[in-house]
């Protein structure tokens, strides 16, 4: 049961600094209480993911769940931007709705349909405080709904939910609930545009066998972590498909970066030196595995094969990854090891295409770490190096 009163509310703003533990072992037997303390939780879980959102100390959290798993709102605004202006849009997995609700602000309706009933009174309740009046949200199973109702729409976005019944975690469309792979020529035929979010850890060649009307796959990440992929099936789509890595830069910004798999050129490889420049992919980019076609994108060389490092004489801002200047470059051995020791003390250790792995490299070189200068252990052309790097990043 959701406690939504002006009361839960101070109570929540009243005691949002105290300790949750300490809360729940003197509150937790009161529910009203409990659901306050929760709310308290949820908001210290989603605080940097939700910030905008949570600028609203109305909106609640039916779950802790919810807190755990819900879109954050960079993710939601570019799921947003996929929709056209002024278009109509049925969300058919609507959860705590924060793709729903950032849909509906650039759209002329949102229907949604979510199955838990927390879910529904806690969506009706958000929609309303954040003053989202074209939402409308349905008590109903998707699956059943697209077989008896008579919907149609301009975009449809579905977010299959990723555990059995079992709670295991389960990533291959089949797995997951509802099936995608099976429901979306109904999906087609509803709207022009279907819009998948899937697991990160979705077999993008697999997916391209199972889907039919494949337009584009995005790799959508962070600086730091690839989060998800986004299937876009547009009806009658029968060309190739287009892949693009897209990375959350925060302040509202991203890096995109467009793959054109038709033309395929072999890479340049070589051996940096010291002065150049070394870049480092964003995870998005590495999750497309189309190593190739960065060095004619952004013209810089390859370190190897299988090291999935670059580098230029030039720092190339435009490049989808972290961006290092060279300060030195050893072979490996144990001279080279030794010098690092003497002249280092903080290192971060990255090891690619590496014998030993980084916590190995790290208690090896007795160095603590250091967010500014890394150490790359890696292979170019063969040969086992050790690249030492600044970050030209702020």
């Amino acid at each position: 049961m959701l406690f939504i009163d002006t009361d839960i509310f101070e109570w929540i703003n009243t005691h949002r600094h105290i300790n949750t533990d300490r809360l729940l072992l003197r509150y937790g037997n009161n529910p009203r209480l409990k659901f306050a303390i929760q709310q308290i939780i949820c908001r210290k879980k989603a605080a940097k993911k939700l910030a905008s959102t949570l600028e609203n100390d109305l909106f609640i959290f039916p779950t802790t769940l919810s807190a755990e798993q819900c879109t954050s709102d960079a993710a939601a605004a570019y799921h947003a931007s996929l929709i056209p202006e002024r278009a109509t849009a049925i969300d058919l997995t609507c959860g705590l709705g924060i793709d729903a609700f950032t849909i509906a602000r650039k759209s002329t309706s949102v229907t949604a349909f979510e199955l838990q009933e927390s879910l529904v009174e806690a969506a009706r309740h958000n929609a309303h405080i954040l003053g989202i009046d074209n939402f409308q949200i349905i008590n109903a199973d998707c699956v059943s709904a697209i077989s008896t109702t008579a919907l149609k729409a301009d975009a449809v976005f579905i977010d299959p939910a990723r555990r059995d019944n079992t709670g295991k975690r389960v990533f291959g469309l089949q797995d997951c609930s509802p099936d995608v792979t099976t429901i979306l020529p109904q999906l087609l035929d509803i709207a022009p545009k279907v819009i998948i979010k899937a697991s990160p850890m979705l077999d993008i060649a697999h997916t391209l066998s199972t889907l039919s009307n494949i337009e584009c796959i995005t790799a959508l990440g962070t600086t730091t972590e690839c989060k998800e992929l986004i299937i876009i099936c547009t009806r009658g789509h029968i060309s190739h498909c287009i892949f693009k890595a897209v990375t959350l830069m925060g302040n509202n910004q991203i890096k995109e970066c467009l793959i054109d798999t038709t033309t395929m050129t072999e890479p340049t490889y070589g051996i940096p030196t010291k002065s150049q420049y070394l870049f480092e992919p964003y995870p998005a980019v590495m999750k497309l595995s189309h190593y190739a076609n960065l060095t004619a994108l952004y013209n810089v060389t390859k370190c190897d094969r299988d090291s999935h490092l670059y580098f230029s004489d030039y720092e190339t801002p435009d490049f989808p990854g972290h961006r290092f200047k060279i300060l030195d470059i050893l072979p490996f051995n144990k001279q080279s090891l030794r010098d690092i020791q003497k002249r280092y003390d903080r290192l971060d250790v990255t090891c690619r295409n590496f014998p030993l792995s980084a916590p190995e490299l790290t208690t090896r070189l007795k160095v603590m770490s250091d967010s500014s200068t890394r150490l790359f252990a890696t292979t170019c052309c063969g040969q086992r190096m050790l690249i030492i790097s600044a970050s030209c990043e702020p």
